[in-house]
């Protein structure tokens, strides 16, 4: 259960994680958050998220990470702690679990053991918080968006209607962005084919203060995606043909 107060608690972390000189940056739905915001103070839209996801841009240290954090933590609450659930899979990922002094679970950590050099540094209560760009969250996000299985993900398509209202983004740097990472834009078929799976799925999504229609949502990203050529009228021809 979405617990309201869980919030200002990863923010707490993120931020006594920041105070330490170390090579993290912070991902996913906090980061995303912060960054509309201060593009756009007036974002009626807020999804919430219970979990911290960060990268970890150098050689994997398991103590160092778990030390990091476990600082930041007690630092709110001395009977506060940090495990380890998951080991990196080839280098790649971990994933760390906080709990409180009754040793109730209250949030986790995905950690990519990835540098990301595409990030702003955002000064919050004196604090210099690194956070992906918009621009990277953007290209992480139009992958999943034009690939299969996108109903798993319909949360994206709102992360990515929240992003168009809030500022112009650097598409440039998006493809810029796509080429480090190896990443490809995929054909939309299931965006274009799926819609009311799609819809059920959203509809179905939780934790969101004013959320906004299905209807708005899909044809914002579907008109965007249209106007950038990554949707084009002989992609769409055809997988309405598959129909």
């Amino acid at each position: 259960m979405y617990d309201k107060n869980i919030e200002n608690i990863l923010y707490a972390i993120i931020e006594n994680v920041s105070r330490e000189d170390s090579p993290i940056v912070f991902c996913g739905g906090l980061a995303l958050k912060d960054l509309l915001f201060l593009n756009n103070p007036q974002m009626e839209i807020d999804r919430k998220t219970i979990d911290i996801d960060a990268n970890w841009g150098a050689e994997y240290d398991q103590e160092k990470i778990v030390g990091i954090f476990s600082r930041a933590v007690k630092d709110l609450n001395s009977g506060y702690s940090v495990e380890l659930f998951r080991e990196p899979e080839n280098h790649k990922t971990m994933g760390l679990e906080i709990y409180d002094e009754n040793h109730d679970f209250l949030t986790k950590v995905d950690i990519n053991i990835k540098e990301n050099p595409f990030y702003v540094t955002c000064t919050i209560n004196d604090v210099n918080i690194k956070y992906s760009s918009l621009e990277k969250i953007m290209a992480d996000k139009l992958v999943t968006i034009t690939n299969n299985h996108i109903y798993r993900r319909t949360k994206d398509l709102l992360d990515i209607y929240m992003i168009l209202l809030s500022s112009d983004v650097n598409m440039d740097e998006v493809y810029k962005i796509l080429s480090y990472d190896k990443k490809t834009i995929g054909d939309s078929f299931d965006l274009l084919n799926e819609k009311e799976v799609l819809k059920n799925g959203y509809n179905s999504l939780k934790g969101i203060l004013n959320k906004p229609s299905f209807d708005d949502v899909y044809n914002k990203v579907v008109g965007f995606l249209k106007e950038e050529h990554i949707i084009t009228i002989s992609s769409e021809i055809a997988d309405n043909h598959e129909m």
